[in-house]
């Protein structure tokens, strides 16, 4: 699905993006690359200021996932339209197909990510470079459960070029899977 998403976004202009909370995503070397909204909704709200619509596709509007004082819930502007092209319960792939075919989009080998790993890191521990150890570690095909709320949010960038691996986040602002 991420590559169908890459190729309409290729062709329509549109930024493709993953909710900051998927489940489950495919990444690494060999697949498809997507940037991801940010998670704490200072910086959601700064990304998504100048959005005028948002599309969606087997995901849920960008929502806070705690009620923060003094913070919109929606974390888009009021007036950005919300088009839901398919629910969390529909068919996302049907959806994707058809919305490919009606432009012409073709995923194809260019949009894959190349693997580039970064150099261990030295000196203090910091939540970047603990990303970036990882990135440089992963075995390919590794099985990656991100319970982190906040030390864990420079893995997604830091692994964008590791090997290929499922990264499984936690879906809301809970601490940990318990």
């Amino acid at each position: 699905l991420i590559e169908l998403g890459v190729a309409i976004g290729a062709v329509s202009g549109a930024r493709v993006m993953a909710q900051p909370r998927d489940s489950r995503t495919e990444r690494g070397a060999g697949r498809a690359s997507l940037a991801r909204l940010p998670n704490a909704p200072d910086p959601a709200i700064a990304f998504l200021k100048d959005f005028k619509s948002i599309v969606l596709v087997g995901a849920v509007p960008p929502m806070a996932f705690f009620a923060f004082p003094g913070k919109p819930s929606l974390l888009a502007p009021e007036s950005c339209e919300i088009i839901n092209l398919a629910g969390v319960a529909d068919d996302s792939a049907a959806a994707l197909t058809a919305l490919a075919d009606e432009l012409g989009a073709r995923p194809n080998s260019s949009m894959h990510q190349q693997l580039a790993k970064p150099d261990l890191p030295t000196g203090n521990v910091t939540p970047d470079k603990l990303g970036q150890a990882i990135a440089a570690l992963l075995p390919a095909n590794s099985i990656v459960v991100d319970e982190a709320v906040t030390t864990g949010r420079p893995f997604w960038g830091a692994t964008k070029g590791a090997e290929p691996h499922d990264y499984i986040s936690l879906t809301g602002g809970s601490i940990g899977w318990g």
